[in-house]
């Protein structure tokens, strides 16, 4: 692990609101253990005991205990003095973690996991004394699981990186028009094919709140409605229109009932997210319901409707004892007043300003385009502009095309009065804006990164650089650290993170059955070096991220954008039961190599084989056990290249079914 210039504490992430460093430190070792003061926080001392160890290289293991602590030990224990999610770590001969709450203790623990030292066969925490708290309660990572299939393992290993960024909430965007990913008692032909189960959702649940990471479900209604919940709430006569019908009392039983589902399985959450975005209000120009309730009402808007529905919501919601969650999209001037207790959650400043939204008595959440939304890796903002945000920047689609937009807005704390300081157009019809706000500090709960419509093998490679740049801004956005410095830490901690979510990836790998061919984990690494892929005899050892797969995927694909000339390689476990014959079938773009666990088994120096266009099949009679495959890509050119990657079983496919479930 990384030691160079490492200086425990003063090398947190965010950093502190107070650090002091003393003389001294914590030796760790497995003579010690971690003790926790309250029974309640017993459950968490063998959680960290358990990461201490993965972070240790395993050479310490802490046993989980009560009672009083000793010289080597690590204390847990609650202050009644120290409020929410304030903490105070002290390390000396031991290291003492108090928090004003459960959450707060867990915020302390990250801290204290960030300050290890692993040097040769020594494992340590320098002495310090450090005093946190954050700026914002409301700090949120949001996972858009009804686009895409994401398996409980890669939402687990979300859910460690929130916890050691000491990100609060993992919002999970439940349903959309692409798909439904909670499975309803209920209503059972709801989910479609790639939701979890009950019992997996559960383990989530249960998995995050240990750590002190709340799952927040989001429900998001009455727009973006699948053809399932379509039929449930059916407009009169049918829409083409993802919209449901907002004022059918056959739809308030069938949300009451799916409301009650999720929060009895999200308990810890006290939100509840109800989307209530983007409504195409075209839908409800024709159903008979919608015309004979706003003739009931004396009205002719339509968006009346959608304002009635919000309220009438925000009633079951409170019901189940949440406080509700929408997306901007309501206007400030409307007949129908919404509830003050609604929370407005910002994405692009267009339906509703925010100083509007507070005006009326409405706390707000920034989760703005620009720069918090991640869309793919062409629509993301850059790293440093996310570092460069405070949350009372609001911006929208389209910064990331201009990357000095921010640039134009004031520092945190200058603003006097909102306004637009950025509006600058670009080619085409959009605009990107940025709206700066002063900092109502009352009615702000803070903010929250959006990844939409991503692969799970995209979710952490997009997002574990992005998170921790708004943690830094949302947890002690006065702190004037630049750029340069937060990237140094974030690379320490780079590494410490990739050990824990390996962990969680091992875990969760021990459970399954042997079912083979599987694939375990897809490593991509960017360009290495400038050398020529004929000169390579054998494949290299690089340093590769690892990427999870659901169970029953067997087709990856990557493609690389080289920002130098090299090469590039691309890899991926597989774990077989038994020995088997396959058939590697690969499609690439470029030069190529591929060894087999260290063997040369393909090479084509000239590249001729158009990716996905058609494909080279490379038989592998493997033996049973875990396979690596690598693929070296010449990038020399510095043009982009790509390989496309599927396993074929050839000896027994009458398995694959059984494997694909």
């Amino acid at each position: 692990m990384t030691h160079l210039r490492y200086r425990g504490a003063a090398n947190l992430l965010p950093p502190p609101v107070s650090h002091q460093a003393h003389p001294g430190r914590l030796t760790l070792s497995s003579a010690g253990r971690v003790v926790a003061a309250e029974a309640a926080l017993l459950p968490l001392a063998e959680v960290f005991a358990h990461n201490l160890a993965v972070l240790t290289g395993h050479l310490v293991k802490m046993a989980a205990a009560e009672g009083e602590a000793g010289p080597g030990d690590v204390l847990l224990a609650l202050d009644p003095a120290l409020t929410g999610e304030q903490y105070t770590l002290e390390v000396g001969d031991r290291a003492v973690v108090r928090g004003g709450s459960y959450a707060g203790v867990c915020r302390g623990l990250a801290a204290l996991a960030q300050s290890v030292v692993c040097r040769r066969l020594d494992r340590y925490i320098p002495g310090c004394r450090v005093a946190d708290e954050p700026y914002a309660g409301f700090r949120a990572l949001m996972v858009d699981v009804a686009r895409q299939p994401h398996t409980l393992s890669g939402l687990k290993q979300l859910v460690v990186m929130c916890w050691y960024y000491r990100i609060a909430y993992l919002q999970l965007h439940l349903s959309d028009v692409e798909g439904f990913a909670f499975p309803s008692t209920a209503f059972p032909r709801l989910a479609t094919a790639h939701a979890l189960s009950l019992d997996q959702w559960r383990e989530l649940e249960a998995f995050a709140t240990v750590r002190g990471v709340t799952i927040l479900p989001e429900l998001d209604v009455p727009g973006h409605a699948g053809e399932g919940l379509k039929r449930l709430c059916p407009t009169h006569p049918r829409t083409g229109v993802q919209v449901i019908n907002p004022v059918s009392e056959r739809t308030f039983e069938v949300l009451d009932t799916l409301i009650g589902e999720l929060c009895e399985v999200f308990r810890a959450t006290p939100y509840f997210h109800l989307g209530a975005d983007e409504v195409a209000y075209q839908g409800w120009a024709h159903c008979r319901d919608c015309a004979r309730e706003l003739k009931r009402l004396g009205l002719t808007d339509l968006r009346e409707l959608y304002r009635r529905f919000i309220v009438r919501m925000n009633d079951v919601v409170r019901a189940h004892g949440k406080r509700m969650i929408v997306w901007e999209g309501f206007a400030a001037e409307g007949v129908t007043p919404i509830p003050p207790e609604v929370i407005v959650q910002f994405f692009d400043v267009m339906y509703l300003q925010p100083e509007e939204a507070m005006a009326q008595g409405h706390d707000i959440i920034n989760a703005s385009w620009g720069p918090l939304y991640v869309a793919g890796p062409h629509a993301a903002s850059p790293v440093e502009m996310i570092h460069q945000w405070h949350p009372f920047l609001f911006g929208s689609c389209g910064l990331w095309e201009t990357p000095d937009a921010l640039d134009h807005a004031p520092a945190l704390g200058a603003t006097t009065a909102p306004g637009y300081f950025y509006h600058r157009p670009f080619p085409g019809t959009y605009f990107p804006r940025v709206r700066a706000l002063p900092e109502y500090r009352d009615q702000m709960l803070g903010a929250m990164l959006c990844s939409w419509g991503l692969r799970e093998d995209q979710e952490l490679p997009l997002t574990r650089r992005r998170l921790p740049a708004m943690a830094e801004r949302l947890w002690n956005p006065h702190e004037q650290r630049s750029y340069l410095d937060f990237v140094r830490r974030l690379d320490l901690h780079e590494e410490r993170l990739e050990l824990l979510l390996e962990d969680v990836l091992a875990a969760d790998q021990a459970a399954l059955p042997g079912m083979s061919p599987f694939v375990r984990s897809l490593r991509v690494s960017a360009v290495q070096s400038p050398a020529k892929l004929r000169d390579l005899a054998a494949p290299p050892e690089v340093p590769l991220l690892r990427r999870d797969f659901p169970e029953d995927f067997l087709d990856l694909h990557a493609d690389f954008a080289s920002a130098g000339r090299g090469v590039a390689y691309f890899a991926c476990r597989l774990h077989c039961a038994e020995a088997m014959r396959l058939a590697v079938c690969l499609g690439y773009d470029g030069p190529v190599r591929v060894w087999l666990d260290g063997r040369p088994a393909f090479t084509d120096l000239l590249g001729s084989n158009p990716a996905r266009a058609d494909e080279a099949d490379v038989p592998w009679e493997a033996t049973a056990g875990e396979h690596e495959v690598v693929i070296a890509l010449d990038a020399a050119d510095g043009n982009a290249c790509g390989v496309f990657l599927r396993f074929q079983r050839q000896d027994r496919p009458d398995l694959l079914p059984e494997i694909l479930g």
